[in-house]
């Protein structure tokens, strides 16, 4: 037995109707000295049920006529009632009997129910945790399994809650819930979880039971029938001494007369020769005789047996309900033979009647049989170490059987026993074994011909004797219970239900525009949802009068991907039948291929109904403690999900917790806009509801696991009357019970604006996997090959044949290329191609080498400013050319930026791995052959923004560029020393140092400045601690213009021009070396970066092409300060080429921040190396 768990909320609200007593109607409940019926009782008031206590603890049992419920509450945890658990279950028992008429009464005209309490832990002691409850009670589960067989009106309900007097109030609510609500008979009852206890097939892995012949096997049931046969089985194994107890007589002589007489007839006729000479008996008095002779001869033969198999054997006749007896044989034993090492309890009696009929002496007699049998054994072998205790229960403890209410409890004791037994007792196996019926024992002539009828197949006497010792020898923990039956009779299979065309349609781009919307691994999926839609629409459409109410078993077989072709589908439908749902037809969607080869791509099982049924009331159980998804709604579309915009029908990320996710979603537009023929002019269920759901649990299941998942099986989906006046946005709940690496499992509620359940789907599973992940990214829009053939190649060939004439005959403004190229991948372009106009935007990726020449070159692990600015900026250029900028005018136009405002949020090192880019083209302007354009800028690590703002750029013809004026009257390059201040300020020439270019391997010193690869400066001319515009310092410095320079090389192809961005980081090496002579900085302990949280803003109004000669680049100091071990610096300054100013940057701010020790050891690690 395996329990199967499920949220308390799902059973609750959805998986089972709740019924409605009538409002004159009562609930009565048996009084406990916990106040646990008084609770129930005051949460029956809260929904406006009558109910009240009643004490049958001194036997008096009243009749309750105006009854619509019971609840048998055991007084469980009172250790100091005088009453035994037995004399509460037959009080339990006759209360149940007195007033079963009047409970079947109340069922018929409206509802009723029967629940029964016990306190297990709420779990039925399955969940391998020992219980603290008597577990004689757990005998009150196998009446209400057997009542619910033979009252079909009554609702009943055996519950099993925590051992915990605490725990049961905190779960009082849902229990009286749960008592009211159809479903399962047993249900546990453990705060968030209710437990159904599920037969689960096992192998057996098993050795020889360890028994010797010196050991004694105690068997109770006698020497006949099944016990009998599993004695003769064990003598065959392991002749062990074997001792009997039973209620016949001792074995006897057998009358001279009988002997050798074997025909019933004759025996029975020299029966009233001998015993009843000159007498007139009744048939009964020689049927007596009869019995005794034929039982005595069985008796006899089976001993031979068992003796011949190498067994001693002993037999005792006794009650086996009373102690003395049973001590007196166990003394016996001792004395006679050896100390007993197992028991095997297989006594019982059957006294059939229903539960209305069965006078309460059959109830006893057959409880106390096994139960009293029980605890008479436990207290005889105390002083036994035993190594096997065996309980013989049945199958009806398991699932109740109409007339044996009394041996389904008693044989239920037996099984709750054996569960504590277990954990107090850790040296004996504890075995309860709940048979089937077997061939012989109790099963006469007309059960075997009622099993028959019910295809019920026997146990044979040998091979279940034969079970029984394996189940003794089983080396595996799965618990004492066991379930063991003969298999069901061969019947033959039943033909599958013949299914009919009932709809036809095609799925493509074209057909299906939606599908564009919904591709994974870059190739078109037909939605879960929309499977489900198809389904819904054909069995409500070809059963006229019906509507759709819900679907069982959804479950998706084989995807439908019709790729850049279409895929025509049919719906096949069965026929429609009643059932108890109302009415169901089994549903397919299948295709056929090219070679007529047909795939079945889903299937489940329709319900369609008059009218849909009112929606369940909620109550603040339903809803989860939530906390703020780390995303938001715009990220989780970028980032994780790949639903396109017609998908896209999340509106809000409610809250996230370990147990669920909430969403809210917009309903989907006409059937028109997803479908261009669409099959109906208004949707049967509402399928972007349903895609909203699954993409929640897609984001549950990213930010609980780390994975994606996608929906596989769907066990119930159902519509309330609610769903007919669907308007607004949809909020839905996605609860998760279960969850695993491969698999999560859960249910959906769907509330309308007004907080009403709309729809509810429960057992809910979908398949998750890691290579999902890669799957939902999209393939990029365009790869790093084809931006490269934009940056260095053919531009058609990044484009299209529209740029063919840039191959060759014309040249186009270009990208950078490497080593300053910083582009991987274009992942989406919201903007149309050959349209220059604003709005569009464009995301894209770069992939942050950990050992990129950059780092080595500035010897940081941060990145270099520079670099940081033509990743942001990159994008632009390439937005500009999708948007055919180039094509605006005959004359070859050059591509310059022209200054920006940005905010540094967060520095990146080169452990941020892959970083996402976001540039949106804001405004476009044009004069001649001039065109100007604003862009937003972003670049994200993990969804959050790390550097952003504005920038704008133009494109420029060749004579434009020539007529370079530059700023005029910039106060930054109009600043001059006088001739003192001169004489006391240093200059500084910088030696070129490895590496010296982007390619080259070698490295030198860290001396605090980036080697002569990335070093923009040559010499510093002037360095002043406390001159400048703000008297808090001044800088210049200059570089010789060299043609041949690798940047010249990389920016652009086809036009050589330095990129702005390394004339900022010129200024930017300024004031670092700045803070170096001013502070005395010790390079190898310190990182420089520039400082986030600061606004800057540079401004371009000029080039530096190979031509030019010399660079000047000026420096003025806002502040310097020194806090907390780190220094930083603020300023402002100019850069000026060939005399012009050309370059503007305003409140740069850089600082160097102490690095950690780890750091500085790995820094000096490498210094020895390169020394």
């Amino acid at each position: 037995v395996s329990l199967q768990e499920y949220p308390t909320n799902q059973i609750r609200f959805y998986n089972g109707a709740k019924i409605e007593l009538a409002a004159k109607k009562k609930v009565y409940i048996t009084k406990d000295n916990s106040n646990i019926a008084a609770k129930f009782k005051t949460e029956f008031k809260k929904l406006g049920i009558n109910a009240d206590l009643i004490d049958i603890s001194k036997g008096d049992i009243p009749k309750l006529p105006d009854a619509a419920g019971l609840v048998l509450v055991p007084d469980s945890f009172n250790t100091n009632n005088s009453d035994t658990p037995l004399t509460f279950l037959e009080s339990a028992f006759l209360l149940v009997k007195k007033n079963a008429s009047y409970l079947m009464d109340s069922g018929s005209k409206k509802s009723a129910f029967l629940a029964t309490v016990t306190f297990l832990g709420g779990g039925f002691g399955f969940s391998g945790e020992a219980f603290k409850c008597d577990p004689v009670y757990g005998g009150l589960a196998g009446l209400s399994k057997t009542a619910s067989l033979e009252w079909k009106n009554v609702l009943c309900r055996a519950l099993d809650m925590p051992d915990s007097i605490n725990k049961c109030m905190e779960n009082a609510e849902a229990a009286v819930s749960l008592m009211m609500t159809h479903g399962s008979v047993e249900m546990g009852l453990d705060g968030d979880s209710c437990n159904i206890p599920t037969l689960v097939d096992q192998d057996l892995n098993y050795s020889d039971v360890d028994l010797s012949p010196d050991d004694v096997v105690v068997i109770t049931g006698g020497a006949k029938g099944v016990t009998a046969a599993c004695a003769i089985e064990l003598a065959k194994k392991y002749s062990p001494t074997i001792v009997l107890i039973g209620r016949s007589g001792e074995p006897s002589l057998e009358p001279e007369w009988a002997k050798d007489i074997h025909d019933p007839a004759i025996l029975k006729k020299s029966i009233l020769t001998h015993e009843f000479k000159g007498q007139m008996p009744k048939p009964a008095d020689i049927e007596k005789i009869y019995q005794k002779i034929i039982s005595n001869r069985e008796i006899h033969k089976n001993i031979q047996l068992m003796e011949k198999n190498g067994s001693r054997v002993k037999y005792f006749s006794a009650d086996i309900r009373k102690p003395k007896e049973i001590d007196s044989i166990f003394q016996t034993i001792r004395k006679d033979l050896n100390p007993v090492r197992a028991i095997i309890h297989g006594a019982g009696v059957l006294e059939d009647k229903l539960i209305i009929d069965k006078h309460i002496d059959q109830f006893k007699f057959v409880l106390e049989t096994k139960v009293k049998g029980l605890e008479v054994l436990l207290s005889a072998s105390k002083q036994d170490k035993l190594k096997y205790f065996v309980l013989f229960s049945s199958v009806a403890a398991r699932t109740g059987n109409q007339g044996q209410c009394d041996y389904a409890m008693a044989n239920e004791i037996l099984n709750k026993t054996a569960q504590r037994l277990e954990h107090e007792d850790s040296d004996c196996k504890f075995l309860s074994i709940n048979w089937g019926p077997w061939e012989g024992g109790m099963v006469d002539d007309s059960l075997k011909n009622e099993f028959f009828k019910r295809g019920i197949d026997l146990i044979p006497l040998k091979l279940g004797a034969r079970q029984l010792l394996k189940e003794m020898g089983n080396i595996d923990k799965n618990g004492p219970e066991v379930i063991i039956g003969a298999h069901l009779l061969k019947q033959n299979k039943s033909k599958e239900a013949k299914l009919s065309k009932a709809m036809t349609l095609s799925f493509g781009l074209i057909p299906t525009p939606v599908l564009a919307s919904h591709q994974i691994a870059d190739e078109p999926v037909v939605p879960f949802a929309i499977l489900m839609e198809c389904h819904a629409h054909a069995a409500q459409k070809n059963n006229p009068g019906l509507i759709f109410g819900g679907m069982d078993n959804m479950r998706l077989l084989k995807g439908v991907k019709p790729g850049n072709k279409e895929v025509n589908i049919t719906v096949n439908l069965g026929k429609c039948q009643t059932n108890e749902n109302g009415y169901e037809t089994l549903s397919s969607i299948t295709s056929q291929d090219n070679g007529n080869l047909s795939f079945t791509h889903s299937s489940c099982n329709i319900i369609l109904k008059d009218r849909l049924p009112n929606p369940p009331v909620l109550s603040k159980a339903a809803f989860m403690e939530l906390k703020p998804y780390s995303l938001t709604r715009t990220q989780v579309y970028r980032d994780i999900l790949f639903h396109g915009k017609a998908l896209q029908g999340i509106k809000s990320i409610n809250g996230y917790s370990k147990k669920g996710i909430e969403i809210t979603t917009r309903l989907a537009p006409p059937p028109d806009q997803w479908f261009k023929d669409p099959f109906n002019s208004q949707w049967t269920i509402e399928p972007m509801m349903l895609d909203a759901a699954f993409q929640a649990a897609i984001l549950w299941s990213h930010k609980r696991m780390g994975q994606v998942c996608l929906p596989s099986f769907i066990a119930n989906l159902r519509l309330y009357s609610s769903f007919e006046k669907l308007k607004g946005d949809i909020r839905i709940l996605f609860t998760v019970n279960q969850e695993s690496k491969t698999k999560i499992k859960g249910y959906f509620t769907f509330l309308n604006d007004e907080n009403i359940v709309v729809a509810s789907i429960t057992g809910f599973e979908a398949i998750t996997d890691p290579s999902l992940n890669e799957k939902f990214k999209n393939k990029p829009l365009f790869s790093k090959k084809s931006i490269l053939a934009f940056a260095e190649g053919n531009p058609s060939e990044a484009f299209g044949d529209r740029y063919k004439i840039f191959d060759k005959k014309r040249q186009i403004a270009r990208l950078p290329r490497p080593p300053y190229f910083f582009m991987d991948r274009v992942l989406k372009a919201d903007h149309p191609q050959w349209e220059m106009k604003p709005g569009g935007w464009i995301e894209t990726q770069y992939d942050i080498p950990k050992d990129e020449w950059y780092f080595k070159a500035n010897r940081t692990d941060t990145i270099p400013f520079c670099i940081l600015l033509e990743i942001a900026l990159q994008p632009c250029g390439w937005l500009a050319a999708y948007a055919g900028s180039a094509l605006e005018s005959d004359e070859r136009l050059h591509f310059r930026n022209l200054g920006g405002k940005a905010t540094l949020i967060k520095s990146l090192s080169r452990n941020c791995g892959t970083i996402t880019i976001r540039n949106r083209m804001t405004d476009v302007s044009k004069a001649g052959s001039m065109i100007i354009q604003d862009f937003e800028i972003e670049v994200l690590k993990d969804g959050a923004a790390v550097y952003k703002g504005t920038t704008n750029f133009g494109f420029f013809t060749h004579q434009a560029l020539s007529n370079q004026i530059g700023i005029r009257d910039s106060k930054f390059n109009r600043f001059s020393l006088s001739k003192k201040m001169l004489k006391n300020t240093k200059n500084y020439q910088f030696k070129n140092d490895a590496p010296l270019t982007p390619e080259d391997k070698n490295c030198d010193n860290n001396n605090g400045m980036p080697s002569k690869a990335l070093r923009m400066i040559d010499d510093i001319e002037i360095l002043s601690f406390d001159e400048g515009l703000y008297k808090k310092g001044y800088i210049k410095a200059t570089k010789i213009v060299d043609p041949s320079e690798w940047f010249f090389n990389a920016h652009f192809h086809q036009d050589p021009v330095c990129p702005g961005s390394l004339g900022i980081e010129s200024f930017l090496q300024m004031i670092r070396f700045f803070l170096l002579k001013k502070y005395n900085i010790p390079a190898i302990e310190y990182e420089t970066q520039m400082s986030p949280g600061h606004t800057h803003e540079w401004i371009y109004r000029g080039q530096i092409i190979p031509a030019n000669k010399r660079i000047q680049i000026h420096a003025h100091i806002k502040d310097a300060t020194l806090e907390n071990d780190d220094y930083s610096v603020i300023a402002d300054g100019a850069l000026i080429v060939d005399g012009i100013c050309i370059y503007e940057m305003k409140n740069f701010n850089l600082e160097f921040i102490k690095a950690h020790p780890s750091e500085q050891r790995l820094k000096k690690k490498q210094v020895s190396k390169k020394i």
